[in-house]
């Protein structure tokens, strides 16, 4: 039985949205229906709860195309 971790859902949430996007602009302003955002960070883009902005994870680099 594998136990998941918060990142590990955010991570199969974002590529379950990242699939229905029709392009990264969109992704995007999807997610932010959901109270999440795309930041750049010091090693690439991250991913941001709103209206906080506490870092989740950094995105994988398969999401951003």
């Amino acid at each position: 039985m594998q136990i998941k971790t918060e990142t590990n859902r955010v991570l199969d949430f974002l590529a379950a949205e990242r699939a229905k996007a029709p392009n990264f602009r969109s992704f995007r302003r999807q997610l932010v229906e959901y109270g999440y955002c795309i930041s750049k960070g010091a090693h690439g883009l991250v991913v941001e709860t709103l209206p906080n902005r506490q870092t989740v994870c950094a995105l994988p680099r398969e999401l951003h195309v």
